[in-house]
C-alpha cells in the first residue's frame, strides 16, 4: 500500500466562495524509497494560490515495513518540474518543547487501513495552537512528517513550540508521540503572517 510519508503545502492566497480553481499533479520519480509527487493549485487566470509537494512509501500491508518499488516504478512518469527549490527533508525540531493534554484517537480519526488519517493530525497541530493572536492571521506553510502510525485508542501527547520571527509571522513546531511507548508519530512546522 502506499502510504504519505512526508508533505509540505504553500499558500500565497487563499480562494474564496465560488472560486473557480484548478489543480495540476504531477508524479517526479523516485528518490530513494520515496515516490514524490508535486501539485500546484490555479485561480481560473491561472494565478498560482498554492502549492505543494509530497513524498509516498510503499508498504507491506501485512508487516507495515517498506518496500523497495520495482525497477519500472522508479522511472515511470517522471516530471522535472519541482514546486519547491529543494527536497522534502525530516524537519528538525527546537530543543524545547511544551506538552499539552494527550489526546486519545477515537474512531472518527481513521482511515480506511485503520489508522489515524494524515488531515487529522494536521487538525490537531491547528487546534493545539490556542492562540487568540492567531485568530486574525493564515496559515501560509504547513510541513508535516509522518513518522509511525497510531491506531485506535492510542493516547498521544503533543509537544509544541513557537517561534516569531517578528509580529507579523511566526512558526509553531510539533511533535506527536505515543504515551505507552514513546514512539514518535509525528513532526510538523506550521507558519502563518
Amino acid at each position: 500500500m502506499w502510504v504519505l510519508s512526508r508533505m509540505k503545502i504553500r499558500m500565497e492566497q487563499y480562494p474564496v466562495w465560488d472560486d473557480q480553481v484548478s489543480v495540476e499533479t504531477w508524479h517526479k520519480g523516485m528518490d530513494r524509497i520515496f515516490g514524490l509527487r508535486d501539485f500546484r493549485v490555479k485561480n481560473e487566470a491561472g494565478k498560482v494560490l498554492g502549492i505543494a509537494s509530497s513524498a509516498w512509501l510503499i508498504l507491506d500491508s501485512r508487516t507495515r515495513r517498506p518496500v523497495r518499488p520495482e525497477s519500472d516504478v522508479l522511472h515511470k512518469g517522471r516530471g522535472a518540474d519541482s514546486v519547491f527549490e529543494s527536497q522534502l527533508a525530516k524537519i528538525r525540531l527546537p530543543e524545547h518543547m511544551k506538552k499539552s493534554n494527550p489526546r486519545e484517537v477515537q474512531f472518527s480519526d481513521l482511515d480506511i487501513v485503520g489508522h489515524v488519517n494524515n488531515v487529522k493530525y494536521m487538525e490537531w497541530c491547528i487546534d493545539a495552537i490556542q492562540s487568540v493572536d492567531c485568530m486574525e492571521k493564515e496559515i501560509r506553510e504547513l510541513e508535516i512528517n509522518f513518522m509511525h502510525e497510531a491506531m485506535l485508542g492510542d493516547k498521544i501527547t503533543l509537544s509544541t513550540t513557537h517561534r516569531s520571527s517578528d509580529a507579523k509571522d511566526a512558526e509553531v513546531y510539533f511533535q506527536a508521540s505515543r504515551e505507552k511507548d514513546n514512539q514518535e508519530i509525528i513532526r510538523a512546522r506550521l507558519a502563518w503572517s
